[in-house]
């Protein structure tokens, strides 16, 4: 039978807990950053991230993409559905 240190256990326990709150209060914590360069000029990359048949083509879990009306308060935004 194998014997636990629960009070060991609990302060290895205590000791994560304590780091992860202390690493969260870091200015840019829970943000990721990253930059990709694309060998194509925005007229010809522009399309393939507004156009709904295009980007379904590069985005698998895409479902749907659907334009709202432009008429309700200017809106100009795509809505992604999955």
């Amino acid at each position: 039978m194998v014997e636990v240190d629960w009070h060991r256990s609990g302060c290895i326990i205590d000791s994560a807990v304590v780091t992860l709150l202390i690493l969260g209060q870091r200015k840019d914590a829970g943000h990721m950053h990253g930059s990709i360069e694309i060998a194509a000029s925005p007229q010809q990359l522009f399309p393939w991230l507004v156009e709904g048949d295009k980007l379904k083509q590069w985005v698998s879990w895409l479902v749907e993409v659907r334009v709202p009306d432009p008429t309700v308060h200017g809106v100009e935004r795509l809505v992604y559905g999955s």
